[in-house]
């Protein structure tokens, strides 16, 4: 009798109502989750059952966009998404909200924008820049040299709640004075230079609140800042322990061009591949990172790209690139406060400028003329005798409803804007400060030093502008008392004169009503809110747009040299809110001192500050990178289709790399790969046709097979390297059998999970269904039909390395 087909145990199949993108598919190992793009614009994540775990939905920056590019961060605590227009987003794994978002893009100069307009809004387009599609990711977590031979994080000298150096000498007296206590006291004290460079004392401060957009189109910031589980993900950094650690993420277009970021956010610098990127290779413990691409000839080549792991894990890079990020994330959440807190002020005042307006202009057409509004309020405060279009105004118009309806609006303003500076602003620019203060610190100590060449200057003007913006909250918490206690007053005031209006002046209910509540009423200030806020508020120079400026420049040299760019300066805002506050001062802010005082003029040229340190930053992060290695052509890859490639666990110096593809339906693996050495090409038998197939580990690859009865799963261990070229390897065996008549067609696979927990998951050709099987139960022998075989997965003698 002929033994059955093997099968693997079936963890969950799935099906989708429309086909899916299945060849972007990727697998979460830490975690056991599955992220594939369900549509062109949506990337669904599932747990090992098929159940979804959570949807990401990014929002492309133009219509046509498609999702291209998708790859888990190795320890699965975030994905990247990348699109057609070369835009890319990095998301929670464990949530899916936004954590950061990019753009890749050929030359070109952006431009700088003299307003506070949303970066999302589809118009921040850089003038001359070519679009690149985001093709993959490359994505490792290296530990440097540095932080291996310290031997233990810097969590076990710095402990938690260690926020000064005075820790650092207790209980040396309990260590004893001899040559023992000596030498640990000293091995401590050699650290502490760096412990003090790494520790954030950022972490004694609250956590920075949620921003509430009111009805707002907030663009990309809003999302990022609209919960508070989001905001404490956008200021989430690494932290002490992580002070060895080089997070390293490739951003590669289907040009050729290559972008390189530091913990997800800070840009390093950049290269250019010659020909079409394919497949990204990395290995935690190797500093070099392997790309293959594919010129115009069809020709598959290597590139190597070394990285200085010692430099990227220091506490120098380390602290800049946190307080880079800290920088960056801070500002756009300081412009979006003020975005909030412009359409918070702005909205609050549509009803009772309606309102104002209706009596205006009733006034301004009443013959014979009965004064403005201003004249017929004061009027009726001193006297208490109503003109007859007040009268009517406020009996008809404005009445008990819309009383209520402007005072919860004027209330909401004031309300809004007070928790707007108090809670979101001032907050986030002590956090700014210190940033940039350390990074100000960093430049004078390494002043005329190539080893951070960024002049201190650059960090002065940043912290010009947030001594400013600071200066003109407080002055808006200062309007803002004043104006809402005179505002509580009139209100007061005027809910009486609506009901004396309606009960009619002069009759028994209105005097009595009068008598009652003279008492209750302070007259002056009522006069005082009619005559300096009610018009307008003092609160619109400092919280709207400045007329006339607005818009963007191309350059920066015109943007710097712009006349209310270059008026900017904490000293000149000091003295024109000194003018402000003397008491023979006018209280509207005169036309010269207009914009020191405006906090969305201050924020632009802040912003435009940021950027010029930024774009240095990013020059002087650039030089630590060294150029990627001449392309080297790969053994037997010619007109093949790559698969997969790994970078073995490195034994020397030099790492090397496997290489799966199939060509004509064979399978050919390539081991030997390294930055000097093409490789050596061998094929593997199959059974049948080989279709896709992945590496499981260094010495194991599962392939999926079509033969004459259906589709089969083969686990292949095999080194090339120790066979002939002439003769193909055949160190198989048969996992899996599909039948023929099975209504499930595979065409892909992706391989996953923990060891001794390995999965893998089965597409089918229509992208619309997928199976997940128990890899591991297979190479143990557990499965149908696998009585008969033998495989010890301990056994060493059976896994034949490929190096």
């Amino acid at each position: 009798m002929q033994p059955s087909p093997p099968t693997l145990p079936l963890f969950s199949s799935s099906v989708l109502p429309n086909p899916s993108l299945s060849d972007l598919a990727t697998y979460n190992t830490p975690h056991n989750l599955l992220a594939l793009p369900t549509s062109t614009t949506e990337v669904s994540v599932f747990r090992l059952s098929g159940q979804i775990a959570f949807v990401i939905r990014p929002k492309p920056r133009s219509e046509d966009a498609a999702i291209t590019a998708l790859q888990w961060k190795p320890d699965g605590s975030a994905i990247a998404v990348g699109w057609s227009d070369g835009g890319y987003g990095i998301y929670d794994g464990g949530t899916g909200r936004v954590v950061s978002e990019g753009r890749v893009r050929g030359e070109g100069h952006g431009e700088w924008r003299l307003d506070l307009h949303p970066s999302a809004e589809g118009d921040e387009e850089e003038e001359g820049a070519e679009e690149r599609a985001v093709r993959s990711f490359g994505w490792e977590v290296h530990v440097s040299d540095d932080r291996s031979r310290k031997g233990k994080p810097l969590g076990g000298l710095l402990e938690e709640g260690e926020v000064d150096t005075e820790a650092w000498a207790e209980g040396w007296e309990h260590q004893g004075s001899g040559k023992g206590g000596n030498e640990r006291l000293k091995s401590r004290l050699a650290d502490l230079p760096r412990a003090i460079a790494v520790m954030d004392v950022t972490k004694v401060l609250p956590r920075l609140s949620a921003l509430p957009a009111h009805g707002m189109r907030g663009g990309m910031d809003g999302s990022r800042f609209g919960t508070k589980a989001a905001t404490d993900a956008a200021f989430e950094t690494r932290g002490e322990d992580d002070a060895g650690t080089v997070n390293v993420l490739f951003v590669y277009t289907d040009v050729g061009e290559v972008q390189v970021l530091l913990d997800e956010t800070v840009p390093i610098g950049k290269f250019t591949l010659a020909s079409k990127p394919l497949l990204h290779a990395s290995h935690p413990q190797s500093s070099t990172h392997a790309f293959l691409s594919r010129d115009q000839s069809d020709k598959v080549q290597l590139h190597s790209q070394p990285l200085p792991l010692d430099t990227l894990g220091g506490s120098l890079l380390h602290t800049t690139s946190r307080d880079t990020t800290r920088v960056s994330n801070l500002l756009s959440y300081v412009l979006q406060t003020l975005r909030c807190t412009a359409h918070d002020f702005t909205t609050s005042l549509v009803l009772p400028t309606r309102l104002i307006q209706n009596i205006s202009l009733t006034l301004s057409e009443s013959s014979p003329p009965q004064g403005d509004l201003k004249h017929n309020l004061t009027h009726l405060a001193v006297t208490g005798t109503f003109k007859p279009a007040l009268l009517e105004w406020l009996s008809d118009i404005v009445k008990e409803p819309g009383h209520k309806r402007w005072d919860a609006a004027i209330t909401t303003l004031y309300s809004n804007v007070q928790n707007h500076m108090f809670v979101h602003l001032l907050p986030a620019l002590d956090r700014l400060s210190i940033a940039v203060t350390s990074l100000h610190g960093h430049a004078k100590y390494h002043d005329g030093a190539a080893i951070f060449d960024v002049p201190a200057q650059l960090f002065t003007n940043i912290l010009e502008g947030i001594d400013a913006l600071r200066t003109v909250a407080y002055k808006v918490l200062t309007i803002c008392t004043r104006e809402w206690a005179l505002w509580r007053t009139f209100s007061k005031w005027l809910r009486v004169m609506i009901d004396i209006s309606i009960a009619g002046p002069g009759s028994k209910t209105a005097l009595e009503m009068e008598e009652k509540e003279a008492g209750g009423l302070d007259v002056g200030a009522v006069m005082e809110y009619v005559g300096e806020v009610l018009l307008r508020s003092q609160l619109a120079d400092c919280l709207g747009a400045l007329p006339g400026f607005g818009g963007a420049v191309d350059s920066k040299e015109a943007f710097f040299t712009h006349p209310v760019v270059q008026q900017q300066s904490h000293d000149a805002t000091l003295k024109a809110i000194e003018r402000a506050a003397k008491e023979d001062a006018p209280k509207s802010v005169p036309d010269g001192d207009k914009a020191v005082m405006n906090l969305q003029v201050i924020a632009v040229s802040l912003a435009g500050n940021v950027r010029v340190a930024m774009e240095r930053l990013a020059v002087w992060q650039g030089r630590l990178l060294e150029k990627p290695s001449l392309p080297l052509q790969v053994d037997g890859a010619v007109g093949a289709r790559m698969h997969h490639i790994r970078m073995l666990n490195p034994v020397g110096v030099e790492s090397q790399l496997a290489l799966l593809s199939t060509e004509d339906g064979k399978l050919r693996l390539t081991a030997g790969l390294s930055a000097n050495h093409g490789g050596e090409s061998a094929s593997i038998a199959t059974i049948g046709e080989a279709v896709d197939a992945k590496f499981m580990d260094d010495r194991t690859a599962i392939c999926l097979c079509r033969h004459q009865d259906g589709f089969c799963l083969l686990v292949i261990n095999s080194p090339p390297s120790a066979l002939p070229s002439t003769e193909p390897a055949s160190d198989h065996r048969m996992l899996h059998h599909f039948p023929a008549d099975d209504a499930f067609q595979p065409a892909s696979l992706v391989v996953g999970g923990r060891d001794r927990k390995e999965v893998v998951v089965v597409f089918s050709g229509d992208g619309r269904s997928w199976r997940t099987y128990d890899l591991a139960a297979g190479l143990r022998g557990v499965g149908d039909g696998a009585e008969g075989e033998e495989w010890d997965d301990d056994d060493g003698e059976d896994k034949m390395d490929m190096r």
